[in-house]
């Protein structure tokens, strides 16, 4: 489970405590005791709804245009017109909301207007001018029906949130994610950790904070040790990725730890005394942005500890630490093995930096994030109050 699913598990268990609210999801053999259990948070006020992403596929063949967006929108009606407030959780574009209220929560844009509805393609410059404007005349209205019935769009960071702006057209509000609960300053010991997914894609980078960390220890620094954590995507690449990082981390102190439990993953941010983010890192900002850190949850939990961050200066990661104020931004490796190398040798600068990464996590609290949602949905909540069961949805459809 991401970042993602606990941020929709978050709005979903804030709102259950006044609404009855039903979860819409594709996931068979889905087990809501097991999946609250694991993100920390509290599902058994919630009901769950199955529905199989076939249905879907089945009601979109189609020989025509016209004709494929009338079963998308029946398909779509069947989903979310028996909920008063329907709130939408997903990246990819929305589909059509039939409830009388509707909120979309986007994390990131996945693709944009031109791409979602192929007109970057080959084929489409090839067409003839005519078919091109009659097509986008449709374009338009589908883009326009999709999005009318969503009254507000909330995403979790700025960053997300320029570019909604900049590829939908979407003015969004910025509710960050809460912490996890039960986060609190321990005694920390001499490592460095980093948690994140081990991808085939590689693109959290964890080969960049293993040369780091090799440069520190062949610069002297001794006693310390690096902690890789994260899940494995399920697939060879990934694996061979894993299996390169340990090839590469031998006669070092690097710790490569995989598909941890809560709680050893609990223990580990407790005792680590930096937090080193990498994601972003070689990354073209303005051609792939999506691959940026949307926000970067766990550097926040990590700062609730007394960790300290260390993060890529990209995407929404600088949104959650002031520079040399309450941890550190960096853009090239240099700099990071450069601030570290401070952390480490100034014990008087520890102490300040852990206490303030301490206070700053404080923004993101559980009931700071509730107050914020609260500001946000007053009137759509209001309306629905005391009214029959389920009148609230989170749906997970991308």
């Amino acid at each position: 489970m991401g970042g993602g699913q606990r941020y929709l598990a978050a709005v979903a268990e804030a709102i259950a405590r006044s609404h009855d609210v039903e979860i819409v999801h594709h996931c068979a053999g889905f087990n809501a005791r097991a999946t609250g259990e694991a993100i920390d948070v509290d599902l058994t006020r919630i009901a769950f709804r199955y529905v199989p992403t076939a249905e879907r596929t089945a009601s979109a063949v189609s020989s025509t245009p016209w004709s494929r967006l009338h079963h998308e929108a029946q398909w779509c009606a069947e989903i979310s017109r028996p909920y008063d407030v329907f709130i939408n959780c997903g990246n990819t574009v929305p589909f059509f909301c039939h409830a009388p209220q509707g909120i979309l929560i986007t994390f990131f844009p996945e693709t944009s207007r031109d791409q979602f509805h192929g007109r970057t393609t080959k084929a489409w410059r090839r067409r003839s001018l005519p078919h091109k404007l009659m097509a986008r005349v449709f374009h338009d209205i589908e883009w326009r029906r999709r999005f009318a019935g969503y009254q507000q769009c909330i995403t979790c960071s700025d960053y997300p949130r320029r570019w909604l702006r900049r590829l939908w057209s979407v003015r969004a509000d910025v509710l960050y994610p809460p912490l996890r609960p039960g986060l609190s300053p321990k005694e920390k010991e001499p490592l460095i950790l980093s948690i994140a997914r081990f991808d085939g894609s590689r693109h959290k980078r964890q080969d960049v904070l293993v040369d780091c960390f090799k440069r520190l220890c062949e610069g002297g620094v001794d006693g310390w040790r690096l902690g890789l954590v994260g899940s494995v995507a399920k697939n060879a690449e990934a694996q061979r990725y894993v299996d390169a990082l340990r090839r590469d981390a031998e006669n070092y102190p690097i710790d490569i730890e995989t598909d941890l439990s809560t709680t050893d993953l609990r223990s580990r941010l407790e005792r680590a005394a930096i937090f080193w983010h990498a994601m972003g890192y070689g990354i073209d900002r303005d051609t792939d942005p999506g691959r940026m850190e949307h926000f970067g949850m766990v550097a926040t939990e990590a700062m609730a500890t007394g960790c300290v961050p260390m993060l890529f200066d990209g995407g929404g990661l600088p949104e959650s630490v002031d520079h040399d104020q309450n941890g550190f931004l960096w853009r090239e490796p240099s700099e990071l093995v450069e601030c570290t190398l401070r952390f480490v040798r100034q014990p008087e600068l520890r102490q300040r930096l852990a206490a303030a990464a301490v206070n700053r996590a404080g923004a993101f609290s559980q009931q700071v994030f509730e107050t914020r949602l609260q500001a946000l949905l007053p009137r759509m909540l209001k309306q629905s109050s005391g009214s029959p069961a389920h009148r609230a949805l989170c749906a997970a459809t991308g």
